[in-house]
């Protein structure tokens, strides 16, 4: 999942970068439904896995060390402990990251949408053309520039070889 890839825009391309963006946005927007899809149902085993780690130690405090007496804090303490808590915690864990890191690139796809209207507005506008410099010395000097290219020209011995025939 490299969604920074996708984020990337080429400004002299804007037209297919707006054809390709309803579908990353599309496509990471459904990501983000999966993926706390994910998290929601790897909480949901978290909880299920640390009620029956509660309940087999009410009904057996025995087989977890316990005397008679089994304090609620106690308990806490042994289901926080629990190896396949833990590893239920991590995948947990692991779900949430990746559902925020989605939420991000679905976010970070209606900035890029917002970038593609400014640059279009630029293009519109001619932002990336050359300046129009209408001044007389520039008219002037094009002019000396053409006739110096003429002049060239005219001297060029293969051009007068040319003429003589």
């Amino acid at each position: 999942m490299n969604y920074k890839e996708d984020l990337k825009i080429n400004k002299f391309a804007l037209d297919d970068e707006w054809l390709q963006q309803p579908s990353h946005f599309a496509f990471y927007s459904e990501q983000g439904v999966e993926a706390e899809d994910e998290r929601d149902r790897a909480s949901e085993q978290l909880t299920l896995i640390e009620a029956q780690i509660g309940s087999n130690i009410r009904k057996d405090p025995k087989a977890f060390g316990f005397g008679d007496k089994v304090t609620e804090g106690a308990i806490k303490e042994v289901i926080i402990l629990n190896a396949e808590r833990i590893a239920a915690s991590n995948v947990y864990l692991d779900a949430v990251k990746k559902a925020k890191i989605l939420s991000i690139a679905k976010i970070a796809f209606d900035h890029r949408k917002r970038a593609l209207e400014k640059l279009t507005d630029l293009f519109l506008q001619n932002y990336w053309s050359r300046p129009a410099d209408n001044s007389k010395a520039t008219s002037m000097s094009e002019e000396a520039a053409e006739h110096q290219h003429r002049e060239a020209l005219a001297l060029s011995p293969r051009l007068l070889r040319r003429k003589n025939k």
